[in-house]
């Protein structure tokens, strides 16, 4: 008898210990009907070894300007597997400027920064109510040529003067852990599309169903170049 009071006890003390799982979830901020959304996919060959994306950074262009003559750098805000977004973004042009990997080996922060022209490729328009893909991007990466270019270095600095994901080990490498990218391809065809965003539905937007219903009911704003670029 005691000992069933005593595990009684001991039960009941692990449930009022346990925070509920409620408490665990982090929900997404609702999608606001003014704005727009943006998926994205990079991945950097660094030697012989791919690595993906878990953070993108986006310049908004002006109106009426070229991708040179843009100011404002934009972090993507979620992020699953491979896939990267910018949820509830303004409306406007965006391009891609860089991105920060994670490499396996070794373990560490990487940022690989896009020249002008590269960038140029990753236009995208943004539109109320709206997703569009900026497409599935592959990049190399020089293990020997680490310059940047001036336009480069200051895509860099910005980064690292507003970046919440680089730790306070990465900031004082400066230019030492930032590569300069060199794309391969950009493929923005019907069937990368469509499973990039039955992921996002399937994988990782599971649970919001505000999003899940704004992606599988869109209308698709489709980038410029709907067919791949890849060599």
């Amino acid at each position: 008898m005691q000992l069933l009071r005593a595990i009684t006890f001991i039960s009941l003390v692990l449930v009022m210990l346990t925070p509920p799982l409620t408490a665990k979830l982090e929900r997404l901020q609702a999608p606001d009907p003014g704005r727009g959304t943006i998926g994205v996919k990079i991945g950097a060959m660094f030697g012989k070894v791919r690595e993906s994306a878990d953070t993108v950074y986006f310049v908004r262009l002006s109106d009426g300007a070229k991708s040179d003559e843009a100011a404002g750098v934009v972090a993507s805000n979620f992020g699953k597997a491979r896939n990267v977004y910018l949820l509830n973004a303004r409306p406007g042009r965006y391009v891609a400027v860089a991105a920060e990997i994670v490499r396996s080996m070794p373990t560490t922060r990487t940022v690989v920064v896009f020249t002008k022209a590269d960038s140029a490729q990753t236009e995208v328009e943004v539109k109320a109510g709206m997703v569009s893909f900026m497409g599935e991007i592959d990049i190399v990466t020089s293990m020997k040529s680490r310059e940047l270019d001036a336009d480069q270095a200051r895509t860099l600095n910005t980064i690292m003067a507003t970046s919440s994901t680089l730790g306070v080990m990465d900031r004082p490498l400066g230019a030492d852990f930032a590569y300069p990218g060199t794309f391969k391809g950009v493929d923005r065809g019907d069937d990368v599309e469509v499973e990039f965003w039955a992921s996002a539905t399937h994988n990782h937007f599971r649970g919001e169903d505000a999003w899940i219903s704004l992606i599988d009911h869109r209308p698709v704003l489709r980038a410029p170049v709907t067919a791949s670029t890849k060599p």
